[in-house]
């Protein structure tokens, strides 16, 4: 399964595929999930199956440098687990496969403060992981 990749923009993008979100600072991003099974950023697996990895990476920047804050399963319940490194540019997710259906995750992006400090401006961005039955 190849891995998904994320691309920020700031402000709108009336564009295919890319999604509009408030900033914690109330100004607007952008993003866009590449890669994955479906070259959307979204992932799925055969339940029931052997646990199942892939990373969540930044897709080249231009300006701004963003990072990753945390990870947020958005569904209860979930096989999702996912570990930002020191550094902020991957999430290595695991999908454990034990149940079937669509989970929901949102990836915490910050801004990096020129002085190295954690950043005070955040948004989400949530893309899908689909378990499907296995047949075992």
């Amino acid at each position: 399964m190849s891995d998904v990749k994320l691309n920020i923009a700031e402000g709108r993008k009336d564009r295919k595929g890319w999604i509009t979100v408030p900033a914690s600072d109330g100004a607007e991003y952008s993003y866009k999930y590449t890669g994955g099974k479906d070259k959307k950023g979204n992932q799925e697996y055969d339940a029931d199956k052997m646990p199942a990895f892939f990373c969540i990476v930044f897709k080249g920047k231009k300006g701004k440098t963003y990072e990753f804050v945390e990870f947020n399963n958005k569904t209860a319940d979930s096989d999702l687990t996912g570990i930002v490194n020191k550094d902020g540019t991957v999430i290595a997710v695991t999908d454990l496969c034990d149940n079937d259906g669509y989970f929901v995750y949102g990836a915490k992006v910050g801004i990096r403060n020129s002085d190295g400090s954690k950043p005070d401006v955040t948004f989400e961005c949530d893309p899908v992981v689909r378990n499907r039955p296995g047949y075992v």
